[in-house]
């Protein structure tokens, strides 16, 4: 791998200077990335399998602090010359040369895939002993299915093969080698469906039957019904509204990657009267069948 690398770099350098080969998604996720590093308190990051440094630079002017680390001589050789001001380091994910808790999160950008599936836990297991408590992970691997995710635990060799996304650490690295099989791995994105929405004539008897027949609890408004204990979807009852999906995400930067990744998809945006203070973004499936994206942390 060493040498492959070596022998294309000077092309490689000059094709890709920077983020020419990313999408719009993939640009998002990192800055959603860079936004949880910063709201854990972190600035200190490492870009492993760092290449020529586009991606270190990118997360560079966006206000982190870049540790490089590849395995390829003349990769870091044309990352010195283009970024002199990146700290850089020769060496492998799988014996990366930086001291225990010294980093608050880790970019694996198209590194991963260059691992076997026994270096694979090894290198997630060394990113561990790297960082320190609440640190993110960013990776992007290749494919189409499944671009975002933010969740935990750490990436399992499943999981880290999809396009990209981003995991918050909150195992130690034996949780990430017994997590380590395909089987384990979620294909969801940082979207869930947060809430159905139904019209309905009467909201009453409409919330009186189905409260019976799905076991939900009716709250203090009796049109939104809620499943009892931790069920993820709830039911809202609406004279105006058309039936419809609510999707649900945690934050502004994660409902604008969101959004990406659904266009990316196939999903249109729809010219829609939104209100000043709108939590929610409007789109339309391939079908032309409408959904939101809602701010639930709002």
């Amino acid at each position: 791998m060493r040498a492959a690398y070596d022998a294309i770099v000077e092309d490689y350098a000059a094709t890709f200077p920077s983020t020419e080969p990313e999408l719009p998604v993939d640009l998002a996720m990192l800055d959603h990335f860079v936004g949880r590093v910063v709201a854990g308190g972190g600035a200190h990051v490492l870009d492993a399998g760092c290449g020529t440094g586009r991606i270190a630079r990118y997360l560079v002017d966006r206000g982190l602090s870049v540790v490089g680390v590849d395995l390829s001589p003349g990769m870091l050789a044309m990352a010195r010359r283009d970024h002199p001001d990146l700290e850089l380091h020769e060496g492998a994910l799988t014996e990366l040369p930086l001291a225990d808790v010294s980093v608050d999160g880790v970019v694996f950008w198209f590194s991963l895939i260059h691992l076997t599936d026994n270096e694979l836990p090894v290198a997630l297991a060394e990113a561990v002993r790297a960082c320190g408590s609440g640190a993110t992970t960013c990776r992007s691997s290749g494919g189409t299915a499944g671009r975002s995710r933010c969740s935990t635990p750490w990436p399992t060799p499943g999981s880290s093969r999809r396009r990209g996304s981003c995991a918050s650490r909150s195992a130690a690295s034996d949780t990430v080698r017994r997590s380590c099989s395909p089987a384990s791995a979620s294909v969801a994105g940082m979207v869930r469906i947060g809430a159905i929405v139904l019209s309905t004539a009467d909201t009453e008897r409409a919330g009186a039957f189905w409260s019976e027949a799905l076991g939900y609890d009716r709250g203090p408004n009796p049109d939104f019904l809620a499943p009892r204990g931790d069920g993820p979807t709830r039911l809202h009852l609406d004279r105006t509204d058309r039936t419809h999906l609510d999707l649900w995400v945690d934050g502004a930067e994660e409902q604008r990657a969101e959004v990406e990744r659904l266009v990316s998809l196939g999903a249109e945006r729809v010219e829609w009267d939104y209100p000043d203070d709108a939590d929610f973004v409007v789109l339309a499936d391939p079908t032309g069948t409408l959904f939101c994206v809602v701010d639930a942390g709002r």
